[in-house]
């Protein structure tokens, strides 16, 4: 990955700052221009106003200096006090309004991204590593509002501030003004080399804490692996040499970003000195008046300040620009069509000499698969591991895309499906029983409001009514992070639930009840058989007899559709069902002697 960065080195070199094209930035600074527009001129008020200090504190000392009269002097500090407090009233709204707008606009950002990630195709975000993806959506987006919130803002204000000063300077002496500018023009050519090297380091930086953060997120979700096996100090290992590297690398970037500051330090105080060589001696030969040296000394003040604030705003600028590079990489993530308007209706499922082979593999999961699931029928699909099973419902779900012309569902190709109305037909529930942080309840819900009626239906069809007993709060116990405070089998009868609430016409169950019992389990197919609704079941099991009241049984062998038919018929045809059930028989056998 970092090697990719540096790949890029060469192209970020040629851009000036991306992330002022930023299609979110663009779409609110349009939305609120008006905001952005009385800040904007607060801002150039506030900092043109500046330059009046100076010029009126000179203005007075020329008064001391010359004896004159009292009043005049009060006169000038009376007017450095008003422009002191209109700046102050200008500085409140230019922060208020401008640093107001970069808030939302982040959040407009952030919310974005996170939408754009639910819709990502499955394949390439199963490639993702979590913590790279948390990191980055909550860090990038800030790091880019900081290039176009306060970064924008002082450099705007900053070049208004400096323009004034070296206006009134060149008013004041010209030529003393041009010695007082070489410095910074040398300044200019000295900084390049250390912008580059900020903004490389500054996308390191982002991508290793992206690694950080994924290598403690997958070790806090193995915490049971890590533990079990006593490796928690390899863990620990791995997580202090990536956290060295952060450190080594961060380091960098505080040197590179400390030559920076020091370098305008260094040539701000060239400035001063040549100016008081050569204004002084302006001043003892008559040339200059000590009111007017004065205001000078006070424009090049404010003319070092934004020479001071360029270092801070340019490496705001270069750390948005690497960070909008990170969050265009997630964008640029193949997205599915979540579009679509077709009602619901029961399902007739086909499959026409399906074939489908995974990106990058040598080989076929499924080969030349037919069958025809009627409407309400309850079918099995069995296979030993690896036969394609889990696959062909993934197909189905068009998790993978299937050939066009092969998987129908209401006669209609999957692929001719908008994904909504496709995904509303189908009721899923995968081998991982995925709960979130919240209350039982809460997980089988998943934000459908249904009756309490309707809801213990599904929890008793699921057979989960009697252990809501066992909970101390019944089905308003938090269940804590992936459901870790339930059994194995209670997750996956709890996903079970929240399955049947959705009342799809069709059913899908990958293997969801591997972690209960048998007797459960044939419980379960007996209760979703006997269901009133008209729904079209199909359940991929090891489990055979749980199949025995099945209308038809799929069965895959090496991705070939080898035999189907009822449990019955099946048992008396040589064949692959055949010595799955044997096989199955003899293990039940051995762990009832067990």
């Amino acid at each position: 990955m970092l090697a990719a960065t540096r790949a890029g080195q060469h192209h970020a070199r040629t851009t000036v700052f991306q992330f002022l094209r930023e299609p979110t930035l663009l779409s609110s600074a349009r939305l609120r221009w008006p905001h952005i527009a009385i800040g904007a001129a607060c801002l150039l008020l506030r900092n043109t106003l500046a330059v009046a200090a100076p010029f009126f504190t000179g203005k007075a000392v020329d008064v001391v200096v010359q004896h004159a009269d009292l009043s005049e002097l009060h006169k000038m500090l009376w007017l450095v006090l008003g422009f002191a407090a209109i700046t102050a009233v200008c500085q409140w709204w230019m922060r208020w309004l401008l640093i107001g707008w970069s808030r939302h606009t982040e959040r407009d950002m952030r919310s974005g991204l996170f939408q754009h990630m639910l819709q990502v195709r499955l394949v390439p975000f199963a490639s993702l590593r979590r913590g790279e993806v948390l990191t980055r959506l909550t860090g990038a987006p800030e790091a880019v509002r900081m290039g176009y919130g306060p970064g924008l803002m002082h450099a705007i204000g900053t070049a208004a501030l400096g323009t004034a000063a070296l206006a009134l300077m060149l008013g004041t002496a010209p030529l003393l003004s041009l010695v007082a500018v070489l410095p910074m023009l040398a300044l200019f050519v000295a900084l390049r080399p250390i912008l580059r090297r900020i903004h490389t380091l500054s996308t390191e930086v982002q991508e290793l804490q992206g690694l950080l953060a994924a290598e403690a997120q997958e070790s806090f979700a193995g915490m049971r692996v890590v533990k079990t096996l006593g490796r928690e100090q390899q863990r620990a290992h791995s997580f202090g040499v990536m956290s060295q590297r952060l450190q080594q690398t961060s380091l960098r970037l505080v040197r590179q970003r400390a030559l920076f500051s020091g370098s305008i330090e260094l040539f701000a105080g060239l400035a001063l000195v040549l100016i008081f060589l050569f204004g002084g001696r302006a001043v003892l030969e008559g040339e200059l008046t000590l009111g007017a040296f004065t205001a000078f000394s006070g424009y090049l003040n404010l003319l070092v300040w934004p020479m001071i604030a360029l270092g801070w705003t340019l490496g705001l600028f270069q750390s948005a620009d690497a960070n909008l590079g990170l969050i265009n990489k997630l964008r640029a993530m193949e997205t599915e069509d979540l579009r679509g308007s077709i009602g619901l209706g029961p399902a007739l499922i086909e499959a026409r000499h399906l074939s489908f082979r995974h990106t990058d593999a040598a080989a076929d999961v499924l080969h030349d698969v037919s069958f025809s699931i009627p409407i309400g029928a309850t079918v099995g699909v069995v296979g030993r591991m690896g036969s394609g099973k889990s696959t062909l419902l993934q197909l189905l779900l068009r998790l993978h895309d299937p050939p066009r012309g092969t998987l129908f569902v209401c006669g209609q190709d999957v692929m001719d499906w908008a994904l909504p109305d496709l995904r509303r037909q189908l009721a899923v529930v995968l081998q991982e029983s995925f709960l979130f942080s919240d209350t039982l309840r809460a997980n089988i819900l998943f934000g459908h409001r249904v009756s309490d009626e309707r809801l213990d239906a599904a929890v008793a069809t699921a057979a989960l009514t009697a252990d809501l007993q066992q909970l101390p709060q019944g089905l308003d116990t938090m269940v804590g992070e992936r459901g870790v405070t339930l059994s194995g089998g209670q997750r996956q009868r709890a996903c079970l639930a929240r399955a049947l609430l959705l009342d799809a016409p069709v059913l899908l169950l990958d293997d969801p009840l591997s972690a209960v019992d048998a007797e459960t389990e044939e419980r379960i197919c007996a209760a979703l058989q006997a269901s009133p609704s008209i729904r079209t079941t199909i359940i991929v099991t090891h489990r055979l007899h749980a199949l025995a009241h099945a209308d038809t049984i799929l069965v895959l062998q090496e991705g070939r559709l080898v035999q189907q038919g009822t449990h019955s018929a099946l048992l008396r045809a040589e064949g692959s069902y055949r010595n799955l059930w044997h096989a199955a028989d003899d293990l039940s056998t051995v762990e009832a002697k067990e």
